[in-house]
């Protein structure tokens, strides 16, 4: 059973939102916020397997109150939830660990979908926010397309382009012949060699690379 905390101001969101999660059989709604002002005791108290923020609260907002959680001993997966698809701030808070971004208008099968898929460690992005997110990372980084792929081995290679396909540390392992926790310290030394945060970005990243190949 997946486990869910909810984050947003307004009532009648978090109930629609849990009508339709709960609508799953293997999804849970197991607490809710107005504000992430106590988000770090409420994922202790609760301890989820993913959290739903929304990026636009009035008190701590999104981008706040993932940050509140940067330093949480068993972190759950973050998906950040906004009206606009062009919001800033889903930069900011991709740099502070969510792992993916759904508009509000999203459809219930993408919502769940979306869920499950963070549940099981894989990141997510709607096609045309990957389009406005690329280039702006890549310039924030100060990379090149010619000098990304040079920093990393074959090997390194061969799981970034895992990540950047969509697979979770399993499916990459399996693919690669090596065991997850391999598969892990592959990830955490590309993140460091390529100075990223996490795996949406290194997506990003290695797209627009391979993309100009």
């Amino acid at each position: 059973m997946i486990r869910v905390l909810l984050v947003d101001d307004e009532q009648i969101v978090r109930e629609g939102i849990r009508d339709i999660l709960e609508s799953a059989d293997d999804i849970i709604v197991i607490g809710e916020l107005d504000s992430g002002k106590n988000i770090r005791e409420a994922v202790h108290s609760t301890d989820p397997d993913v959290v739903l923020v929304d990026l636009a609260m009035p008190e701590v907002n999104g981008v706040q109150t993932l940050s509140l959680l940067q330093h949480v001993e068993r972190r759950p997966a973050s998906i950040v939830l906004t009206t606009f698809s062009a919001d800033v701030n889903i930069l900011a808070a991709l740099h502070r660990g969510a792992v993916g971004f759904l508009p509000k208008s999203a459809s219930t099968e993408s919502l769940i979908a979306t869920v499950r898929s963070a549940a099981a460690g894989v990141s997510v992005l709607p096609v045309d926010t990957l389009r406005t997110l690329i280039p702006q990372i890549t310039a924030a980084k100060g990379f090149h397309d010619s000098n990304l792929f040079d920093r990393l081995s074959a090997r390194e290679r061969q799981i970034a382009d895992g990540v950047a396909n969509g697979a979770n540390n399993a499916s990459i392992a399996a693919q690669t012949h090596l065991d997850e926790r391999t598969v892990r310290s592959y990830i955490s030394r590309i993140l460091r060699r390529l100075e990223l945060e996490n795996r949406v970005q290194l997506a990003l990243l290695w797209e627009r690379s391979r993309s100009r190949l």
